[in-house]
């Protein structure tokens, strides 16, 4: 889509996730800070069908007029039940890949949204190795002293580090 604002249109593709519902009126709005940019997203209880928020799969998005598949699908905030990408104006809305229900979101690369990462498998794949492993490493390198200060709370790669 060319225009002025287009340069900063962000283009999501996916579709809705049957069966996940989002309660507005179970948000709290405590502690989210003044502006509460997320809190917005989720709307309010009178709004019309077409406008209320929705989770869905998210396959890929559109920026700067070229595609990118995403090397999971990921589930994101959405609002409405999305157009086609035809209607949306996408650069890949003719592929002969893209299936006939994948549906396209706009917005504006600035906007808030929210991004859930689901991950499936056995607990010890997915919940003990990653917790086992991090308690493991912190047994193993708290209480060090580095030059005779003790340090700790440095991230690498994502895992909590002592004695830096």
């Amino acid at each position: 889509m060319d225009s002025l604002l287009g340069q900063s249109r962000v283009l999501i593709y996916g579709r809705v996730i049957q069966g996940l519902k989002i309660s507005v009126s179970d948000l709290d709005d405590d502690g989210l800070g003044y502006n509460k940019l997320l809190r917005n997203q989720f709307g309010d209880k009178k709004a019309s069908d077409e406008s209320k928020p929705k989770l869905a799969a998210v396959y890929g998005f559109e920026f700067e007029g070229h595609y990118y598949d995403l090397s999971a699908p990921t589930i994101l905030l959405v609002h409405g039940s999305g157009v086609t990408p035809q209607e949306a104006g996408a650069v890949v809305g003719s592929d002969p890949k893209l299936a006939e229900d994948v549906k396209a979101w706009p917005y504006d690369k600035a906007d808030f949204s929210m991004r859930l990462d689901v991950e499936s498998g056995p607990l010890e794949a997915i919940l003990l190795e990653d917790a086992l492993a991090s308690a493991e490493l912190a047994a193993e390198t708290s209480g060090k002293r580095v030059s005779g200060k003790r340090v700790s709370g440095k991230r690498v790669s994502g895992k909590r580090m002592s004695g830096d």
